[in-house]
């Protein structure tokens, strides 16, 4: 009686998708159909063998004869990205999704950095929603603390409010204001790092579509990267860099490097411009704080097939030559006239966490607007000592 009645379902169901799938099929943005999201058993997602999915499969198949079909997304024959996969059988991540949550100051890159999979179809990074948001969702006497017996909190957000991980990156917070800062700028590190990595991986991993763009509701935690009242995060901006055709990016195995020695980093460069080949030049500088340069270097690149990644340079510095607790390395790619191509900068700790965020002054920034005709160009220019 069950298998007939999953049998009529998805007859009817075909039908219904027969009529929906016939109008989008043409559509520019139509890469791949499948069943639905996340349908697995024990852990396993389902494949075609499912009376449902088989039969969703013909109408496709039917209607959109020249569009991929996955069974469920994701489709395995795993379903998740972790390392307890990776080391169980790196061979089984295809189609994979997660994880959803920071994993930490050393996890979250060991994670990345051994990423074997084909296709990263979900995944993501949480953080806070944008300050003006939650003093339009809360009111003031529930907005701190941040934490799920905080019943708001829990009703906005219990998923992604992480206590413990926070804690174990930034230490406690003060303010909301530290919370939102703190968390706003893992979730912009942590999955820009992972779309950089995926993106290192081609053509070997060959998509990665972070989850998710916007809010639903006005949430006060979640891995959105534009909030309910549609003013992008932090994080959006971090993605979209992330995904320019042609990006300089840095590999490395932590945020923290108290007690590691020496700070080490590769650099990358990605590319799918599809241009015959690429020439120029990369320049990284790593500094203090103050600005005081740590180490530089240049080093020139071409290569003829340019729609692949490239590890250029490995940049390292001892860890005593290191004064401040908090240093940059910036990147910076030119193309042969000099000309800027590519640019990339990453924040690091010399201490065991990144707590020193908090006392960052803050950068004395002027702005200059010229006006020629219908063109407008401004002009930033930082006359303090903070980088």
């Amino acid at each position: 009686v069950a298998a007939r009645a999953v049998g009529q379902v998805a007859i009817g169901r075909g039908v219904e998708d027969r009529q929906v799938g016939h109008r989008p099929r043409n559509h520019p943005s139509l890469a791949i159909w499948c069943g639905g999201n996340e349908l697995s058993r024990s852990d396993k997602p389902l494949d075609d063998s499912h009376p449902m999915l088989a039969a969703l499969k013909a109408v496709v198949r039917e209607e959109a004869p020249d569009c991929i079909w996955l069974p469920t997304s994701s489709s395995g024959p795993v379903f998740g990205n972790s390392l307890e996969e990776i080391e169980k059988n790196p061979d089984a991540l295809h189609d994979v999704h997660g994880p959803w949550e920071y994993q930490g100051i050393e996890k979250q890159y060991k994670l990345y950095n051994q990423g074997c999979s084909l296709f990263h179809s979900e995944f993501g990074v949480e953080g806070l929603t944008n300050l003006r948001s939650l003093e339009r969702s809360i009111a003031p006497e529930h907005r701190f603390p941040v934490d799920r017996d905080n019943p708001v909190w829990f009703h906005l957000g219990a998923w992604w409010v992480k206590e413990a991980m926070w804690r174990s990156v930034f230490g406690e917070f003060a303010t909301l204001e530290q919370a939102v800062q703190a968390t706003q700028f893992t979730q912009f590190e942590g999955l820009r790092y992972a779309v950089e990595a995926d993106r290192r991986r081609w053509p070997h991993n060959s998509g990665s579509i972070p989850w998710q763009f916007n809010e639903p509701f006005p949430m006060a935690a979640c891995t959105s990267a534009v909030d309910y009242y549609s003013e992008p995060k932090p994080v959006y901006y971090g993605v979209r860099a992330a995904y320019q055709p042609i990006h300089v990016t840095a590999s490395y195995a932590r945020l923290a490097w108290g007690g590691q020695e020496p700070f080490e980093s590769d650099l990358w460069i990605t590319s799918d411009s599809h241009q015959s080949e690429l020439e120029g030049e990369l320049e990284w500088r790593l500094q203090e704080m103050n600005g005081e340069v740590l180490n530089e270097g240049r080093s020139s690149i071409h290569y003829k097939n340019s729609d692949q990644s490239h590890k250029v340079t490995t940049v390292r510095c001892e860890m005593a030559r290191i004064k401040s607790q908090l240093f940059f390395l910036t990147l910076n790619l030119n193309d042969v006239k000099g000309s800027p191509i590519g640019y990339n900068r990453y924040l690091f700790a010399a201490g065991t966490n990144l707590a020193r965020i908090f006392d960052l002054p803050k950068a004395d920034v002027t702005v200059r607007v010229y006006k020629n005709q219908d063109v407008e160009r401004l002009t930033f220019h930082n006359p303090g000592k903070q980088t």
